[in-house]
């Protein structure tokens, strides 16, 4: 009996150990929408305040193909091309694939615009495995 109070007492110790220093660091997004500027379409977190025909609300999501790899694949090259949790691989998400979909998508739709923007990650949780995505939202117009 002695032995199993002191494993969970080791254990308890081992699990609620907490970090003690978190040195200072910079962390910059940025999401440059000049390419769709220069095309004369509006992407913007903000609503418009001239006159426009509503188009529709839009909500894209996208996740990067993932799959389970044996651990012994698990490489440094792999991990420094992919994102690695556990034995699962996906491919690196990229800001700039959404809004691309976003513009194209809205294009078809007739708009020249998207207002209230929203960009966010999103999760897919699986057993073992939690597949992270993007999603945008936001309301596509045709300005007047």
């Amino acid at each position: 009996m002695k032995k199993i109070t002191t494993v969970i007492g080791i254990l308890l110790l081992i699990g609620c150990s907490a970090i003690s220093d978190i040195p200072s660091y910079t962390e910059v997004y940025t999401i440059d929408f000049s390419k769709y500027s220069n095309d004369n379409f509006l992407i913007t977190p903000e609503g418009y305040e001239k006159e426009y025909s509503s188009i529709g609300m839009i909500d894209i999501s996208l996740f990067p193909h993932a799959r389970k790899l044996p651990y012994e694949q698990i490489t440094p090259e792999i991990k420094s091309i992919y994102n690695v949790q556990g034995t699962w691989v996906t491919e690196k998400l990229n800001t700039e694939d959404i809004i691309e979909i976003v513009y194209n998508k809205t294009k078809e739709m007739g708009a020249d615009a998207v207002i209230r923007f929203k960009i966010e990650t999103i999760t897919n949780k699986y057993i073992d495995f939690n597949h992270n995505g993007l999603r945008v939202t936001g309301f596509a117009i045709k300005r007047k």
